[in-house]
């Protein structure tokens, strides 16, 4: 548990000294977030926050990783590095949305193939094993529904960083306590950064994560949920009887969202990969809530959750799916009810 404290707090300590010198380089360099319809801010506001969380996670790895244990991560590096470049090219040079779809499919594979982080199963929800031709599809699909899910609710101030920093920190505790500690303190090395993040993306943010960081780290959480479920999966140590549901509490605000959008997107005749304002956080925003209200619901609503995914871990995921799904509907049925009233 020590350990855990120290990195968290090396990790936060060097994210925090480093934002106010990037944030500054960002401004001299007139480097700022682009705007589209789905932005809100009005001001110019510096983007590529994505860059100094990386940077920090990786100093505090190398300062107190052996190199022979970071080694055995270099495939998950190698693919966490690439989702960071795609990141990176969008927001200095905007990709076309399927452009940027396509080559999220190249981390996917590497870490399919090279790291072993691949459903290969339905879990809890059916005993089938799935062969390659399936297995695969199957993965890339998720890790980039996750990955943009959490870029998708990028959208107001300190909102993903502390719905990042929630879910890895639940994934990270449960590696923990399940025997896995280099695999929780190397996501705990992401957790302090994205908390020196956070310190400066609150409201009012003096910098974004943009896509560099909101892809990154969507694709860190795709690809510590595949682990987590697969870990559960016939361990009789870890008994989740919904291992897909409980998996799915973890990231389930912005997964509700993302499947959300896209379905009425595809229903108002738009391509899922455009951009509009019909964001959940959107609607808040247009009935009068502050983004630290917003936050603070999404996060409250997260956690409650993960704890009623935890209590009822010996039922099964169809219990489970109902119960996030009575939550998850009856905020969007609250919102919709109280934005007409005022429209």
């Amino acid at each position: 548990m020590t350990e855990l404290i120290i990195y968290l707090l090396s990790a936060f300590g060097i994210s925090f000294l480093a934002f106010p010198l990037f944030i500054k380089l960002m401004e001299s360099w007139k480097v700022f977030e682009g705007k589209d319809v789905r932005k809100i801010h009005t001001r110019d506001v510096p983007g590529l926050g994505g860059v100094p969380i990386v940077i920090s996670a990786i100093l505090t790895l190398l300062f107190f990783f052996p190199l022979e244990v970071l080694g055995q991560y270099k495939f998950l590096i190698a693919s966490l590095f690439f989702m960071f470049l795609v990141g990176l090219r969008d927001d200095l040079l905007p990709l076309r949305p399927y452009v940027k779809v396509v080559n999220q499919i190249i981390p996917c594979v590497i870490v399919y193939y090279l790291f072993d982080i691949k459903i290969t199963s339905f879990y809890s929800l059916l005993e089938i094993e799935l062969p390659e031709y399936i297995a695969l599809p199957l993965t890339i699909f998720t890790l980039i529904i996750i990955t943009n899910s959490f870029n998708l609710i990028d959208g107001i101030d300190g909102l993903a960083g502390s719905l990042l920093i929630t879910s890895l920190s639940i994934l990270s505790g449960w590696f923990f306590v399940n025997g896995n500690e280099t695999l929780s303190l190397f996501l705990i090395a992401f957790i302090g950064a994205t908390a020196g993040f956070l310190y400066y993306n609150l409201p009012p943010a003096r910098i974004f994560m943009g896509d560099t960081g909101a892809l990154f780290s969507g694709f860190l959480v795709g690809c510590s949920i595949i682990l987590f479920m697969n870990m559960n999966h016939g361990n009789t140590a870890t008994p989740f009887t919904g291992v897909v549901g409980t998996a799915m509490s973890i990231i389930g605000v912005p997964l509700f969202d993302t499947f959300r959008i896209i379905l009425y997107r595809l229903k108002s005749g738009h391509s899922p990969l455009s951009a509009d304002r019909n964001h959940i956080h959107h609607m808040l925003l247009d009935i009068g809530w502050k983004h630290k209200h917003i936050t603070a619901t999404y996060v409250t609503l997260q956690l409650i959750t993960i704890i009623i995914a935890f209590q009822l871990k010996e039922y099964n995921d169809w219990i489970l799916f109902l119960m996030m799904c009575l939550l998850y509907f009856g905020l969007l049925f609250l919102v919709i009810r109280k934005r007409r009233k005022l429209i």
